[in-house]
């Protein structure tokens, strides 16, 4: 079926053969896992049961992003900012420490039981993919960031710089972590940061405190700025290589690398030209829009990711989901323009659909790959490998 298509992940024998004999090139270099992250994981992996399967690890690392991120839109609603709890604040950051130390655990536990395969990269990294940007989000509505393009901005960094870690391993083959990097600091960080926002009550966080930012604001400003630092030294580094891992073709890599950044940049047309000025909206405030960035993100990194383990060429263009998608943006772009009074009363759901069609793609794609891997190597992804007989 074209609206839901999975051609692009299925595997022939040279992908399979790639796939048993892929070997990760890859690892964290940041100050804080050394020295915090690293140690505490391996504290707490003594306490898992063998028989338990790395990737149920991963998977409730990834339910510790998810469950927070419905609460505070069953709790709060959409709106990025207004009345929210400080415990409910404090939780969010226990929350996102709760998944950073589980996200470390899996591949210890795979290493310690000899469950350690590229099926459980791809799940780890695929889970990764798809909720990891939602907790940038979620941590947007606790800080008081407010409607605007400082919100937007801020919540599409996440997914930013996934795609670019990703087509940067796509091509060089490795995947380390920057000594000082979003993930390990960041989630220390954010650890902090919310312990800190929770000791203040909201209406005390809303204050401006300096050029007229608010504390969240502030503190959204400096992660944007890091961010789009390291995003733009990525992007060099990657044109810049001394070695690849597979052929670099400077016209097919502009494609690729464009595909995240045409859906970006459409998303923000259909900012400007909205009938509703969703971006500034006080309820809505653009969540739409930032949900498209972020399930057309995952769904981009994760043919990124498998295409890189089963030596796979990424022909974004050649998707049925994205191209429809693409074009979906771009006719709710043209009805803003032409029709907005009556594109107007429905806008908000239009850019919803849109949000939930990748968002359920991202899913089938994930789940397909996942099953394909599994066939690869006759192992089940919530099961461990059964012990092998010594003679």
């Amino acid at each position: 079926m074209v609206l839901f298509s999975t051609k692009n992940v299925q595997l022939d024998e040279e992908n399979k053969k790639a796939l048993h004999n892929y070997q990760y090139k890859g690892g964290d270099n940041g100050i804080s896992y050394k020295y915090f992250h690293s140690p505490v994981a391996e504290f707490f992996v003594k306490f898992v049961p063998g028989w338990v399967a790395p990737n149920v690890i991963t998977f409730a690392g990834a339910l510790c992003l998810v469950i927070p991120h419905i609460v505070s839109l069953v709790l709060y609603g959409p709106a990025f900012e207004g009345e929210t709890e400080q415990w409910a604040a404090l939780t969010v950051g226990i929350m996102h420490m709760a998944y950073i130390t589980l996200d470390n655990m899996d591949g210890k536990h795979a290493r310690n039981t000899k469950n350690s395969s590229p099926l459980g990269q791809m799940f780890d990294h695929g889970c990764d993919a798809i909720t990891f940007s939602l907790a940038v989000f979620t941590l947007a509505r606790y800080r008081q960031i407010g409607s605007g393009y400082l919100t937007f901005v801020f919540a599409i960094l996440a997914p930013t710089g996934y795609f670019m870690y990703n087509i940067k391993e796509f091509y060089m083959g490795e995947y380390y972590l920057p000594i000082i990097n979003p993930v390990s600091e960041g989630s220390l960080l954010e650890f902090f940061f919310s312990a800190y926002c929770a000791s203040f009550h909201w209406e005390e966080w809303s204050k401006p405190i300096i050029f007229g930012l608010n504390r969240g604001q502030a503190y959204a400003a400096f992660f944007v700025i890091f961010q789009i630092y390291q995003n733009i030294e990525m992007m060099f580094e990657i044109i810049n290589a001394k070695k690849y891992e597979r052929k670099f073709e400077n016209k097919k890599f502009y494609i690729q690398f464009s595909s995240y950044f045409l859906l970006v940049a459409l998303c923000i047309v259909a900012t400007f030209v909205s009938p509703n000025d969703i971006i500034h909206h006080p309820i809505e405030g653009g969540r739409s829009i930032i949900y498209i960035i972020i399930f057309g993100s995952s769904y981009l990194v994760l043919h990124l990711m498998f295409g890189h383990l089963a030596n796979k060429e990424f022909y974004p263009y050649s998707t049925p989901p994205f191209v429809i998608s693409i074009f979906s943006i771009v006719g709710g772009i043209v009805a803003s323009i032409f029709c907005p009074e009556i594109f107007g009363t429905y806008e908000f759901y239009f850019w919803y659909i849109i949000a939930a069609y990748l968002l359920i793609n991202s899913l089938t794609c994930f789940c397909s790959i996942i099953v394909s891997m599994e066939n690869c190597f006759g192992i089940k992804a919530f099961k461990v490998k059964p012990k092998e007989k010594t003679q």
